[in-house]
């Protein structure tokens, strides 16, 4: 890994939506995994990516859980978290803005919406 290169962690249960994610950020950035909430915690601190993509339904610890964790953490606590998520809900929305999250994206991908929220708060690259 370059240093100059930017790393995100991306959090998801489904392989394939990681998949997905790295297809449509592209070959820029450098990438580390989790599926859950409570692994995103444990790789953040190891690895300190620059930014976390982060699904909000999933087993173990949900997005929500673990995007408190993460707040919560002095390591952890200023990497932005972009959730992305099929819900609906608006109180979700609004307890992750609540807890701290750069952005709330809806699923399904919008190859734009997330390459833009990720180049907001990565910088142009």
């Amino acid at each position: 890994m370059s240093a100059d290169r930017k790393k995100i962690l991306l959090v998801d249960d489904s392989m394939t939506i990681r998949k997905l994610a790295r297809a449509i950020l592209g070959a820029d950035y450098d990438f580390v995994e989790a599926e859950n909430g409570a692994d995103a915690s444990t790789v953040a601190r190891a690895e300190r990516p620059d930014l976390i993509v982060m699904d909000l339904n999933m087993p173990v610890k949900d997005g929500i859980e673990g995007l408190a964790d993460l707040k919560s953490e002095p390591d952890t606590q200023g990497i932005p978290v972009i959730i992305l998520t099929s819900e609906t809900e608006e109180s979700k929305r609004t307890r992750c803005l609540a807890l701290g999250c750069a952005e709330f994206l809806r699923k399904p991908l919008d190859r734009t919406q997330i390459r833009g929220a990720v180049t907001r708060w990565l910088g142009e690259r």
